[in-house]
């Protein structure tokens, strides 16, 4: 079970990565930005599915811990929110656009900075794994919540192609929070396997992502950026 569950959650992510991708090949401007920096953070995704991965799959060992993978999917969430921040519905000009580029450098240091405060002494130096797990699991929880909040105010204030766009980015982050706190609290409780039940709502929220990147590209769809 855990090789399939591991494998397929790699396919069908390294799927929709590529999908984003040619996204940002399609579009211009501040949607090529947008899609790149979605493209990144699903990236990073898969880097660290691909561990998972490797480990469990291929050299048939326990995940370990502490676990580099764990970095990588912390991170991850940090374009999302920066492509979100972005706001491609508006238009903006040029030299907002290079500012938006040093607001995400900002936002990346600042949850780099988090983790290496809370998390990383507990992780590698006293090596207190309850500690920092109790800790990683609630600051990716926050991660998390404020990435909903952003895609949320955007649902709402954005129009047309956007909107559906943004809504279902909405729901399937909704989705993967739930999933992730509920295969979160089955690893505290040593019952969660890769391939369990408590997988479901993660694939499915992969799905979902998938389906709002494709939402992008359907036809009379208007993604034209309104003025700020």
């Amino acid at each position: 079970a855990f090789v399939v569950g591991d494998v397929t959650a790699l396919a069908w992510m390294s799927v929709t990565a590529v999908a984003m991708v040619i996204n940002a090949k399609r579009f211009q401007g501040q949607a090529r930005l947008f899609w790149s920096l979605m493209a990144s953070g699903f990236m990073l995704w898969v880097i660290n599915q691909g561990l998972w991965t490797w480990y469990e799959v291929l050299l048939r060992k326990p995940i370990p811990d502490p676990f580099i993978g764990d970095v990588i999917l912390f991170v991850h969430l940090v374009p999302f929110m920066a492509a979100v921040a972005l706001r491609p519905h508006r238009r903006r000009d040029e030299h907002k656009l290079y500012f938006s580029t040093l607001s995400f450098l900002m936002l990346l240091l600042w949850w780099v900075f988090l983790y290496a405060f809370i998390i990383f002494p507990d992780e590698y130096i006293s090596m207190n794994v309850e500690a920092y797990s109790r800790s990683y699991d609630l600051l990716y929880l926050t991660e998390n919540l404020l990435l909903l909040a952003v895609l949320g105010s955007a649902s709402v204030r954005a129009q047309k192609g956007w909107r559906r766009v943004y809504w279902n980015l909405f729901l399937a982050s909704s989705l993967y929070t739930l999933g992730s706190e509920s295969m979160n609290a089955a690893i505290t409780r040593g019952q969660y396997y890769s391939g369990s039940l408590y997988d479901i709502p993660f694939l499915a929220s992969i799905s979902w992502f998938l389906w709002a990147t494709l939402v992008a590209r359907a036809p009379g769809q208007d993604f034209e950026p309104v003025p700020a």
